[in-house]
């Protein structure tokens, strides 16, 4: 046996847990986000508005873990891929995964603007400094600001279907695909600035991150250990 040709599934689903684990852990982090985000508006009419709100801890605890929950889950997708790429459903998978990555990352800018920037600005416009306002205002009148607008709006596609992968697949739990395909119709208003929907969307996110890894996680951890052993080697010795 080539000892080079065969390796033990135990180790994929090692590594395979440990992106379930990761898929949970977003779940955490993203569940309170919402709550802590809520009633801080974030339309570019009302920039006075949200820079002020912003200025609080709640906010910025919100979005600092909305960073930390999305980092989670951008590495547990490239592990409920893997799992999935062995199903009948992994074409459906595969496109999830780069529509949602993909434009997820092209988002992020926005994220780190509003996780840091809109407070800190906020905070100067507590002391008087009212005309920061404008950096925002500027910010918002950017051409390319297009890009990452446009990236917050079409990752919730993705996540749709990866939901429709879920489902179809038919090796996790179908329900869990349903919340992520909820989320994603859900989230593009809620990203519109539709209040209600984006704390709902929010919550249904981490639901969705939370059922997706326990259901991917009982999954790997219930697979046969067998080594796996890559086409044309030999099972045999001598």
């Amino acid at each position: 046996m080539d000892q080079r040709a065969a390796t033990p599934s135990s180790v994929v689903s090692n590594r395979l847990t440990i992106g379930a684990l990761t898929l949970v852990l977003a779940g955490v982090t993203q569940l309170p986000t919402g709550i802590l985000r809520a009633g801080v508006p974030s339309d570019p009419a009302r920039n006075l508005e949200f820079a002020l709100g912003a200025n609080s801890f709640a906010f910025r605890f919100g979005m600092a873990l909305t960073g930390v929950s999305l980092t989670f889950f951008i590495l547990g997708l490239i592990a409920l891929y893997a799992y999935l790429s062995r199903t009948k459903a992994e074409r459906l998978a595969l496109i999830g995964l780069v529509v949602t990555v993909g434009f997820l990352v092209l988002y992020l800018p926005v994220i780190g603007f509003a996780a840091y920037v809109v407070p800190a600005i906020g905070s100067l416009a507590q002391q008087g400094d009212v005309e920061m306002i404008q950096v925002m205002d500027q910010t918002f009148r950017e051409p390319f600001i297009l890009i990452p607008f446009l990236g917050g709006i079409l990752w919730n596609i993705g996540c749709i279907l990866l939901g429709i992968a879920i489902w179809r697949s038919g090796r996790l739990w179908k329900w869990s695909g349903l919340l992520f395909i909820l989320f994603g119709v859900i989230g593009i208003p809620g990203f519109l600035d539709v209040e209600v929907l984006g704390l709902a969307s929010s919550i249904l996110l981490g639901l969705a991150q939370l059922a997706v890894g326990v259901a991917l996680f009982r999954a790997v951890r219930g697979e046969p250990a067998t080594p796996t052993v890559a086409p044309g080697s030999s099972m045999t010795t001598g």
